[in-house]
């Protein structure tokens, strides 16, 4: 096969295209041989590359109606779940046959994977079989990182496959031209998940290259650091994929009795997976936007339309990428949105109910939601105390703001001029000169000060005084070791507070010098008189010093200004403690008011519409904001943001799911509030069994919205049988008084709640071909 030219196997292969036609389709290049092809550095890295282009295309990738549409006639997979219900489901669509229950093998609503998957993963087995004989001129770095990426690719198609279509026969060489189909089988899941580790096991067994090595951008890394290498797979994707193939394994709809993937395992196998990320720097993403750019103005909301840079190293969070940026302004937007052409898919009022208020407790009783069948009747939960259905969307958990339009929500803020409230920036902390005093000729009787570091890297610092009146100095602002520090403070802020803590052994006054530059006499017009109280628990004192720093220049120059503290005088034996002396530079925030507001009560400009075939207006009462950046439209497309494949916050909930399940309730609530704590949310506690593992399914919920987790996570549970008969909306009327009135509605019922929607699928013809050749049901149950 090695020597025969490309162009040859295409009249070869015909007679074996019954078998396998994905993964028998010949090379698109008719004019090398595969010799030749990783003969050279370009052509073997160039095949590689080709190894990626079937990873699937996720978020806006499904219900392709019209092929010749690719912008309005997708969807995304939320609107096949409970998460949404799609506004054309209505009219002729791939998402009204799922909801009218009209798929099968020959026409399934959600893309088939089958096809791709395995010849992506005949590429990989093309690659892994020739790049050990390679003759091109590659270092031994580079070639073990290209092996190691082959060994990922494969085991995440794989991983693809038994997602959706269950145990799959597991395929490790290409084809020769006569491999006998007959013996193809299906392995089973667990099989496919060992296969599926030890892939990736092959892969993170590669050396790890140090950074200071020559060869540190050739090897498998951690990391890529350029924005053109965001592409490729790294050691911590190694890591994702074991652990969500462990928790399927583990999963009742997989689970087997015997099988080595207990709940147990799959915690030991995503806890390793979680700590080697961690420790090697991923971290969930915590720097907030700038002030104004979305109404709830948190990390989470603005990690989903902010595009992962490698090499602007602020997104420690994310592990892998899809390439396709959205546009959910376009197919999944607000009518009021310029360009919009769809809403697309509409959140649910299910996953809105999901959403707990801000004091940490779910608004429904997470055991029984509703009291009706039809989800009409919602059964609170009694522990609540903050919700409000007159008023349903306040004080709820910061991301449903940043994933849901609902009535009422700002669509953008701009600022107010003369800005809100004073907010406070650590300045640099001063530290008190412990030498330069021979003790023969301390000054004015000092007796001396005494340094004692402290375990948050602060310092506390004792001086113990004789009867005179003993001072003594700070470094220069932003020094250590000695007076001339070199910070100054930025001319701009509001306002300047000197702040200390200290303990004293008696009631007296001090006085506080303010020095500009070299040290002179002390200037009472840069002074402040200060009160020690006499105690042993720690005080604060604050001293605004705003006029000294902007009318007496302190802090302003070329840096080296610092303080003089006069110790109360005439105490014989006194002894002061300080603590932590620093200033905080005080900033006004910006006030903001809503550039514009979302109505989405009936009759309004993006208002609720029973018309099942309007699919430019919810049919929920909610439209998704997540990934949507508010600018976004027609004349502005590229905002919205791209779907994260692998995060770190998967690891946290896929651990806390397993080790909830395995009865580690200590471990799991650490996870789920390392998350819950990113999204402001309160932390969980005295929590275990179901009711723990109930919280945990809910968290990863609202966690991973829209994020393509829902659909699969219901199907591994066994549970589409309550979750995927149907959903419901809210329909909103606007009184004449102002206020509003809410009136839950049931949508369609879909049919895709039997237990043939477990799994997808294998496309007939496909199965056609392998039932002659093996004589074997290839077909999944139902269909």
């Amino acid at each position: 096969m090695k020597n025969t030219v490309f162009k040859i196997l295409t009249v070869a292969f015909i007679g074996l295209n019954f078998c396998f036609c994905a993964d028998l389709a010949p090379e698109e290049d008719g004019r090398l041989t595969m010799d030749e092809v990783f003969s050279q550095y370009y052509t073997t890295k160039n095949y590689l590359s080709k190894c990626y282009e079937y990873i699937p295309k996720a978020g806006i990738s499904y219900d392709l109606s019209d092929p010749s549409d690719k912008s309005t006639g997708r969807s995304m997979l939320a609107s096949f779940s409970d998460e949404a219900q799609d506004a054309r489901g209505g009219i002729s669509s791939a998402a009204n046959d799922w909801y009218n229950n009209r798929t099968s093998p020959t026409k399934y609503a959600v893309t088939d994977a089958w096809s791709d998957m395995y010849a992506g993963i005949r590429r990989c087995n093309t690659f892994l079989a020739n790049i050990g004989g390679t003759t091109a001129t590659i270092n031994t770095a580079q070639k073990a990182c290209w092996t190691a990426e082959a060994h990922t690719l494969r085991a995440f198609y794989y991983l693809q496959l038994i997602k959706r279509y269950g145990g799959v026969p597991i395929i490790e060489q290409p084809y020769e031209i006569d491999y006998d189909c007959s013996t193809l089988r299906r392995a089973s899941f667990e099989a496919c998940v060992d296969f599926i580790i030890a892939e990736c096991d092959a892969a993170l067994a590669t050396p790890e290259e140090t950074a200071s090595s020559e060869n540190f951008a050739q090897s498998f890394r951690w990391r890529v650091n350029r924005d053109d290498e965001k592409a490729t797979f790294t050691r911590a994707a190694a890591w994702a994929i074991k652990s969500q193939a462990a928790l399927f394994a583990a999963s009742p709809l997989w689970y087997a009795s015997g099988s080595k993937y207990t709940w147990q395992k799959a915690e030991e196998i995503t806890k390793a997976a979680l700590d080697a990320c961690t420790g090697a720097g991923y971290a969930l993403y915590n720097t907030p936007p700038a002030d104004g750019v979305v109404t709830a103005p948190n990390a989470y909301s603005y990690y989903f339309f902010k595009t992962w840079s490698p090499a602007a190293g602020d997104d420690k969070e994310t592990i892998y990428e899809s390439d396709d940026r959205m546009k959910i302004w376009q197919s999944q937007g607000l009518p009021q949105t310029s360009g919009q052409t769809s809403s697309g898919a509409g959140p649910s009022q299910e996953l809105v109910d999901a959403y707990e208020t801000t004091d940490g407790q779910p608004v429904l009783n997470l055991n029984q939601p509703y009291l009706d069948e039809s989800h009409l009747q919602p059964n609170y939960n009694r522990d609540n105390s903050v919700y409000d259905p007159a008023n349903p969307y306040s004080n709820r958990d910061p991301r449903f703001y940043a994933s849901i339009w609902y009535n009422g929500a700002s669509n953008g803020m701009r600022s107010i001029p003369g800005g809100g409230a004073l907010i406070p920036t650590y300045w640099s902390e001063m530290y008190y000169r412990t030498d330069g005093w021979p003790e023969n000729n301390q000054p004015d009787g000092l007796y001396g000060v005494t340094a004692t570091d402290n375990t948050d890297g602060s310092t506390t610092y004792k001086v113990k005084s004789g009867a005179a009146n003993p001072y003594f100095y700070t470094t220069g602002i932003g020094g250590i070791d000695d007076n001339a520090g070199s910070h100054t403070f930025p001319t701009d802020a509001s306002a300047y507070i000197l702040t200390f803590d200290y303990t004293s052994s008696a009631d007296g006054d001090g006085k506080i010098y303010f020095y500009v530059g070299i040290q002179g006499t002390p200037d009472e017009s840069r002074s402040a008189t200060v009160n020690f109280e006499a105690t042993t628990e720690w005080k604060t004192i604050s001293i605004d010093v705003t006029d000294i720093v902007k009318n007496q220049s302190w802090g302003f120059g070329t840096g080296g200004d610092f303080l003089r503290l006069n110790l109360p005088a005439g105490i014989a034996g006194y002894t002061l403690s300080i603590y932590d002396m620093h200033v905080n530079v005080m900033y006004a925030s910006a006030a903001y008011e809503p550039v514009s507001i979302v109505d989405t009560y009936a009759g309004s400009a993006n208002g609720f519409t029973a018309d099942v075939t309007n699919v430019r207006y919810t049919h929920t009462g909610y439209y998704i904001r997540k990934f949507n950046d508010h600018t976004s439209n027609a004349e502005l497309p590229e905002r919205d943001g791209y779907m994260k494949i692998f995060r770190l916050a998967e690891l946290y909930l896929n651990y806390a799911e397993a080790a909830a399940q395995a009865g580690d309730a200590a471990g799991a609530l650490t996870a789920l509030n390392t998350v819950r704590a990113r999204a402001g949310m309160p932390a969980l506690q005295g929590l275990s069994g179901q009711t723990l593992i109930n919280r945990v399914r809910n968290e990863r919920r609202v966690e991973f919205a829209f994020e393509e987790k829902r659909f699969f996570d219901v199907r591994r549970w066994n549970v589409i049988d309550q979750t995927d008969g149907f959903v419901t909306g809210m329909k909103i009327t606007k009184k004449a008084d102002g206020t509003f009135s809410y009136e839950r509605v049931k949508l369609q019922n879909r049919g895709t709640d039997a237990s043939k929607y477990l799994m997808f699928p294998i496309n007939q013809s496909e199965v056609n071909k392998l039932s002659a050749a093996t004589g074997a049901n290839w077909q999944n149950p139902g269909w």
